[in-house]
């Protein structure tokens, strides 16, 4: 069994590796999830790859840093373990890219968009109705005395 554990890590290893530039701009990223993810595991991913190994993201949240307890668990239940932080964030990761929860953030700020210049384009129109009757009927008055 000791060959298929070990070809399992080297799978993982090469996933760590691959996808590290695309879940680092991600969880640095603007994105609601990532906000998420970072109120959890902390302000910043990994730097680098093999950090993510050993990252466990809830010290960085707790404000514990490296200087977390001397056994590497803070307490925070299985994310402190090696590598859950990095499960998690990828679970997230993808179900981001892949589920359409880009396309869903985006079609949401696209629609508060329109609601805003909705809103905007009607109260222009409610202030230059008010505009056009105060001089309406101030330049009315006049005519009418004639």
């Amino acid at each position: 069994m000791g060959g298929q554990e070990d070809e399992a890590n080297r799978e993982l290893l090469s996933t760590i590796r691959h996808d590290h530039p695309k879940m680092k701009a991600f969880y640095n990223g603007p994105s609601r999830a990532a906000a998420q993810l970072r109120k959890r595991y902390g302000p910043k991913y990994p730097t680098f790859w093999r950090d993510v190994l050993t990252w466990t993201g809830a010290a960085a949240a707790a404000g514990a840093g490296a200087a977390g307890n001397a056994d590497g668990n803070d307490d925070k239940g299985e994310d402190s373990r090696d590598g859950m932080a990095w499960r998690h964030v990828r679970k997230a990761y993808l179900r981001y890219t892949e589920g359409g929860g880009k396309e869903e953030e985006e079609r949401l700020e696209e629609q508060r968009k329109l609601e805003e210049e909705r809103i905007m384009a009607e109260e222009r129109a409610r202030v230059e109705s008010q505009l056009a009757l105060a001089s309406g009927a101030g330049g009315a008055g006049g005519d009418e005395g004639e």
